[in-house]
């Protein structure tokens, strides 16, 4: 009966445990909850040293990420391609002929306002972050290997 009684509480402790390892620290939710008043769909992932959420607001879907103290790091929303502003369109005309866009996102950090853009073309993928003013810095080039 004892061993019993023991087993049951160990593993209602664990379940304890791992309810709560989970859900972000209070700190990270209230900082979420003043930021994103109107946020629905809310869905927490912890990420390395960052609690990143997914959720959805009257404008767009939206990631964001938050450190353990609540801190916000940065936010993601969806954004169509035609919501981009005439200077983008040519700026990456420029500086990436021939490349179409492929994803477009909107970013925002402490130091960043814009767009983060996926161009491509033939077996190159590109990943550029690109402000409203058309400044263009490169995140990421990747070729693809076909094997014929």
């Amino acid at each position: 009966m004892k061993r019993s009684l023991l087993f049951i509480a160990c593993i209602i402790f664990s379940c304890l445990a791992c309810g709560q390892a989970f859900g972000p620290p209070k700190e990270v939710r209230e900082a979420f909850a003043a930021r994103y008043a109107d946020a629905r769909d809310v869905d927490w992932d912890k990420d390395d040293a960052l609690w990143e959420v997914e959720f959805t607001t009257e404008k767009a879907e939206r990631k964001a990420g938050f450190d353990d103290a609540g801190n916000w790091i940065f936010t993601e929303s969806e954004v169509e391609k035609e919501e981009l502003p005439p200077i983008v369109f040519k700026a990456i005309a420029l500086k990436f002929e021939g490349f179409i866009i492929d994803e477009v996102e909107g970013f925002q950090d402490t130091a960043f306002n814009g767009f983060e853009i996926t161009l491509e073309r033939d077996l190159t993928e590109v990943e550029i972050l690109i402000s409203t003013e058309g400044d263009i810095t490169i995140r990421d080039v990747k070729v693809s290997d076909i094997d014929l």
